[in-house]
């Protein structure tokens, strides 16, 4: 709006036009987007930028950069190459604790191309960057195809995805489960 329309308006009108527009500024400023996990895009693109105060994340496919808001710090991925797919990427709090969630596909495995999805935990404490869990919660198996083209459908068997999580037990610890496996942090 130009100033000379602004200036033509009636003075508490002026005044709540000019509170709005600097409130939404100053509310888009101050206050960074706050993304838990990773969009499907960012997935198959293995490029993510994750934020909840007082964290900021930069994943790329072989590593992430960890901002505390004082200091940066580069970690290598627990995962990394080209066949590593992306399935999940979040960061959460569990009480006071601050924790990154990875279920990545590893690469083919033998001449029957079986995959594991591997569940990762990985607890930040300041920029430090420590492995807490690695777990298997499913497999695939890619189908084969004799039509030509291949007829559209499912490109994996599956099998069944095992129950996994974190969550604060009543001791206040921090608990894991991953299918029939657990444990404490």
């Amino acid at each position: 709006m130009k100033y000379a329309k602004i200036k033509k308006m009636q003075p508490m009108a002026r005044r709540f036009f000019i509170f709005v527009v600097l409130s939404a500024g100053l509310a888009h400023a101050s206050s960074p987007a706050k993304v838990p996990s990773c969009h499907k895009r960012e997935l198959e693109l293995k490029s993510c930028r994750l934020e909840q105060a007082p964290y900021q994340l930069r994943l790329t496919a072989d590593r992430v950069t960890v901002s505390d808001g004082t200091w940066k710090v580069v970690h290598e991925l627990p995962l990394v190459g080209d066949q590593v797919e992306w399935q999940r990427v979040s960061l959460r709090p569990i009480g006071t604790r601050w924790f990154v969630e990875f279920e990545l596909w590893t690469p083919p495995e033998s001449s029957a191309e079986i995959q594991n999805l591997k569940w990762f935990v990985v607890e930040l404490e300041g920029t430090s960057w420590t492995k807490r869990v690695e777990e298997i919660i499913q497999k695939r198996r890619r189908l084969l195809s004799s039509s030509t083209p291949p007829v559209q459908g499912p490109k994996y068997q599956l099998d069944r995805k095992e129950s996994f999580g974190l969550e604060l037990n009543t001791k206040g610890e921090i608990s894991w489960t991953a299918g029939k496996f657990h444990g404490v942090l």
